[in-house]
């Protein structure tokens, strides 16, 4: 446990510490803010769907993982409704009158769990290579809960719920190649793979570098204005991985399975909830402020958590 915390605690704080180029360059004035959009492009149309297919090609397909992914798929639904279901009892003194309780809401379910998360499994599941898999999985998940039930409950407007952007997106239409390899058993040439491989090694960088720069924006005051901020940060990085990890203690599933979700869920607030939040125009500066304040205080709070593990 005392080496899950060592191990946890450095590799967070490496992270952490990705974003401070991107924080420099943009405060020096040689990138700026209009530079974010282009990172953030190539960030979801090339990296992002390389990290998927990448993690797709990390392990055979073989019952035993059909059997785990299911379980994944099951109690990653139903742990996502109970869970927005608390945040919304939580904050529905003020849900519908105060944008900044929405956003706080609906960040306290979805986590960084690929630029993040995928790191942290190397790191601390480096004999189980197959746990990446459950990373990209739980991804896509998150995604059909946002794209319907968050915008949902971001806007109040039913037609902003899109199944279409959740169907027609990088990252979805590279699972229509990544599940079938992945179900044959068939590897990509070694050469595509280096390429892909190259690309999804870029994904954290240029996550972090993208957060930094969003963090040069800010004013460090406006991190600490809002109790909704720290309610939704206390609830994503504290409470919300600890009631996880009591479902996960009760249930009798692969050991594997049940320190990867935990691990997963333990990640900081994702930066797709600042994506719903200005599609919908919902507080998206209180969205920026709990991905980036969420980002700094995992370096504290994930390693204490590992030590459950």
């Amino acid at each position: 446990k005392i080496m899950n915390f060592q191990i946890t605690g450095l590799n967070a704080l490496l992270l952490v510490a990705l974003c401070v180029p991107g924080f420099l360059l943009t405060k020096f004035k040689l990138l700026k803010e209009e530079h974010i959009k282009g990172f953030a492009v190539f960030l979801m149309y090339v990296c992002s769907p390389a990290l998927s297919l990448y993690s797709f090609q990390q392990a055979q397909c073989n019952a035993d993982m059909l059997k785990n992914i299911g379980i994944l798929i099951l109690i990653a639904i139903v742990m996502q409704f109970v869970l927005l279901g608390l945040a919304y009892l939580i904050n529905i003194r003020d849900f519908k009158t105060n944008p900044a309780a929405r956003v706080a809401t609906v960040a306290t379910v979805f986590g960084n769990v690929g630029f993040f998360g995928v790191p942290m499994l190397h790191a601390l599941l480096p004999d189980h290579p197959e746990a990446v898999i459950y990373s990209a999985v739980l991804s896509v998940l998150m995604n059909l809960v946002g794209w319907t039930v968050g915008m949902f409950m971001l806007s109040g407007d039913k037609s902003l719920v899109s199944i279409k952007r959740f169907l027609i997106n990088p990252t979805t239409v590279c699972l229509l190649i990544s599940l079938p390899l992945y179900f044959t058993n068939t590897a990509l040439p070694a050469g595509i793979m280096n390429w892909v491989e190259f690309f999804s090694k870029m994904s954290t960088p240029l996550a972090m570098t993208i957060l930094g720069m969003r963090m040069a924006f800010v004013r460090p005051k406006e991190l600490f204005t809002d109790y909704h901020q720290y309610l939704a940060i206390i609830l994503k990085l504290v409470v919300f991985p600890l009631l996880v990890f009591g479902v996960l203690y009760a249930l009798p599933v692969d050991p594997t399975l049940k320190l990867a979700i935990f691990i997963l869920w333990a990640m900081p607030p994702a930066a797709v909830t600042l994506n719903y939040a200005e599609l919908t125009d919902t507080a998206p500066k209180t969205a920026a402020n709990i991905v980036i304040l969420g980002s700094l205080l995992c370096v504290v709070t994930l390693p204490v958590l590992m030590l459950l593990a």
